[in-house]
């Protein structure tokens, strides 16, 4: 039988610690050991690795990682050792450990499409010394697909240029702080070169059947992105991606309110743009073009030609992994989604829409979306329940269209979360007609509820210190300011 995957590491361990410099981590870890009168312990050094040392993720998508480490004995008795990661993307994980061992882990917070630089360390106290040491691992990188190279300009459209790594201005790696690469986003939803918000929500999440699917939310000011919404004003669907013709050739895959990658038809085949390395096909017989990521991840779209629905134009078809797992999109005959469904032998799940009909302004947009159950062909069952509500364009607040309210209900009915919206209108000073204003959470709507009667009535000055994101625009309808609310524990000595 094998041995575990983290023995199997310590040789690699080695060698990247051979391969290591030491001109400059020798002389350092001497100086200080020689400081506190504790020379034996010189030699006791402790490799760590991270791998793998390259990985290719679709943005917003899912990294993990390996990492090794080896203690080399004796240490002095209550020694205290941790291993710390940063994601490179300014967040960190810590773990206390007993000594040689190793640990997978996962990160999702790789939102913006650049490149991230993934690192290790393992920190030791021992009673002597009245500090932590470190010894810090190698770089693991994360390329977020349609990751820019730092050389390489964004293009005016905001599309995502794409491939290459970021250079290393390193000096001492052992002296210096663990780096990351310098997020193109804010901490909240703001690209920095541009301007444009990728405000994400998840209403429904499902885990299972080989993946995860939700019924997400992102709204942008940026209109290239959301197209067709039918779920509010600059709403892109998150979960399903859909295919814009840009024209001369050109398709773009749009993922969500930031992010489309760029397809050139040359010489009757799709070249991704900026060095991407999906694979874009065209059946005229069927009337579909076929994407096909790094991870072996098949996605169908129905084209662009006149007989198809507006709704339904670059629409997402179907999706399957690798494994064989396959998600179907159902849909009404004027093109919009009916119902996505995935399973297995035993199990159908369904995320169910319907829509606003009739005399309503807003007839034709989302009104809710179930997700449900069918266990060996019985009855359906239902898991959860998203309702949206709009802005009819006489209220106050918001334009027609503006998604007002998302109330997440449970099986029986019962409202579980409020989400609350508000928005610029004609004349307003600081935005503009659609632009987002306010984005109030499930958390913050609660304490606003608790503290006014009728929540969706108080003015902005009330509504601002329970808001989670404010916003504000210039005359081309980028984000000039943006507040976004704290995190912190009010029982907690940490903030």
């Amino acid at each position: 039988m094998r041995s575990p995957w983290y023995l199997r590491a310590f040789a690699l361990v080695e060698a990247i610690s051979t391969l290591r410099s030491r001109r400059h981590s020798d002389n350092r870890r001497r100086n200080r050991f020689a400081r506190l009168g504790l020379e034996e312990l010189e030699s006791r050094v402790n490799p760590i690795v991270i791998g793998p040392a390259d990985q290719w993720i679709e943005a917003g998508g899912t990294a993990s990682f390996q990492v090794a480490w080896a203690v080399i004995d004796p240490w002095p008795p209550y020694t205290y050792w941790w291993v710390t990661i940063n994601y490179g993307d300014n967040h960190t994980q810590s773990w206390m450990v007993g000594g040689t061992g190793g640990l997978a882990v996962s990160h999702t917070d790789y939102d913006a499409p650049t490149d991230y630089r993934a690192r290790a360390w393992i920190s030791y106290r021992v009673p002597e010394i009245p500090y932590f040491l470190e010894d810090l691992s190698n770089d693991a990188w994360v390329h977020a697909m349609g990751a820019p190279s730092p050389s390489m300009p964004t293009p005016a459209n905001g599309g995502p240029p794409g491939g290459g790594k970021a250079p290393c201005n390193c000096t001492d790696p052992i002296s210096d702080l663990p780096a990351s690469v310098p997020d193109e986003n804010s901490q909240a939803p703001v690209r920095y070169n541009d301007g444009v918000i990728n405000y994400r929500m998840v209403d429904l999440q499902s885990t299972g059947f080989g993946s995860t699917w939700t019924q997400s939310r992102s709204w942008t000011n940026g209109s290239s992105y959301s197209g067709n919404s039918t779920n509010g004003v600059g709403t892109v669907d998150a979960q399903m991606p859909h295919l814009v013709d840009l024209g001369g050739g050109t398709v773009g895959v749009v993922s969500d309110g930031q992010t489309m990658r760029y397809f050139d038809l040359l010489g009757g085949v799709y070249q991704e743009r900026f060095f991407g390395k999906g694979s874009l096909t065209y059946s005229s017989a069927l009337g579909e073009f076929t994407l096909v990521d790094l991870d072996g991840n098949q996605f169908h779209f129905d084209d662009f030609a006149t007989g198809v629905p507006v709704n339904q134009r670059g629409g997402l078809l179907s999706e399957s992994d690798a494994y064989g797992n396959l998600v179907t999109v159902s849909r009404n005959t004027d093109g919009t989604v009916s119902e996505v469904q995935r399973g297995d032998a035993t199990v159908t799940e369904s995320f169910l829409y319907s829509y606003l009909t009739g005399t309503d302004p807003n007839a034709g947009r989302v009104a809710s979306v179930t997700l449900r159950r069918q266990p060996n062909g019985g009855s359906w069952a239902t898991v959860r329940e998203a309702d949206y509500a709009y802005y009819d364009g006489v209220e106050s607040n918001g334009n027609l269209g503006d998604l007002k309210t998302v109330i997440i209900r449970d099986a029986g009915g019962n409202a579980l979360d409020t989400s609350y919206y508000r928005y610029y209108v004609s004349g307003e000073s600081n935005g503009y007609t659609h632009g987002l204003k306010y984005a109030v959470h499930p958390d913050s709507f609660g304490r606003l509820a608790a503290d006014y009667a009728d929540p969706l009535a108080v003015s902005d000055e009330q509504l601002g210190p329970y808001a989670d994101y404010y916003f504000r625009y210039d005359s081309q309808q980028r984000v000039t300011m943006e507040v976004a609310q704290g995190e912190g524990c009010s029982l907690c000595t940490a903030g």
